[in-house]
């Protein structure tokens, strides 16, 4: 048997995969994170143990880790920053979409759309809360962080049929725009935030090069910048579909 079958057999991607959420959530950076996982495969070869065994589960191990390096699980006033610069674009990409399935000439502001908005950040946070919480879980982990997710969902569909009071009207055109703006402009700040300081970190071998290192968290958090107006471009591009054809039915 190779060193790679080895290595295969005793450490389950499963196992791997939750080392390295867990890992992530407590704000190990990449680099060191690659460092880890090859002492793991390391150790597990030499001895002959499966990574359960030899390490105990990938949070406890995550925990202990992290610890020895001085590092912790980001306090919630992080989880409310990171949160909070996703609003922005959300924000945006909620206005174009409702401008395109409004019929009217001006879009309504109700209070359930105030009240939503704070919803989403909550859930936001307390999304980002139960996945460090219950990385390694398995399934009942991810009962519970889809259990917030459908939650933070249902309460923003409630309170948007709940709380109809419209607090201002917008034009369409203007309300459009303001969502365009919202949208285009959070993902150029997002793009010049990536050539400067590059949030995304890669998980990357030991010796690997730190500039080509560097060279994919820009190309990440790039990407990453301009999945709200993608997702826009699409769903507007279906939303106009539907119409078209539900007219040409009707």
């Amino acid at each position: 048997m190779t060193d790679t079958q080895a290595n295969a057999a005793t450490i389950p991607q499963r196992w791997r995969d939750e080392l390295v959420l867990a890992l992530r959530m407590r704000d190990v950076p990449g680099p060191r994170i690659g460092e880890i996982l090859a002492e793991v495969d390391e150790y597990c070869a030499d001895s002959g143990l499966d990574a359960e065994t030899a390490f105990g589960t990938p949070t406890a191990y995550a925990e202990s880790v992290a610890a020895a390096d001085g590092r912790t699980r980001p306090g919630v006033r992080e989880d409310l920053r990171t949160t909070g610069r996703t609003l922005v674009g959300f924000l945006g990409l909620v206005v174009v979409m409702a401008c395109v399935v409004d019929d009217g000439p001006d879009l309504a502001i109700t209070v359930g759309w105030l009240v939503g908005l704070a919803v989403v950040l909550v859930g936001s946070v307390l999304t980002v809360r139960t996945l460090g919480y219950l990385a390694a879980e398995g399934w009942r982990g991810m009962v519970g962080v889809a259990a917030v997710i459908a939650a933070t969902l249902a309460t923003v569909v409630a309170v948007g049929v709940l709380l109809t009071t419209t607090v201002a009207t917008v034009p369409d055109t203007v309300a459009v725009t303001f969502g365009a703006v919202l949208l285009v402009g959070d993902a150029v700040v997002g793009t010049v935030r990536a050539r400067h300081r590059p949030t995304a970190d890669v998980v990357s071998a030991p010796g690997e090069d730190p500039e080509r290192v560097r060279r994919r968290n820009v190309r990440a958090d790039t990407l990453a910048a301009w999945l709200l107006p993608a997702f826009a471009v699409v769903g507007v591009g279906v939303l106009l579909g539907m119409n078209l054809l539900l007219d040409r039915l009707a």
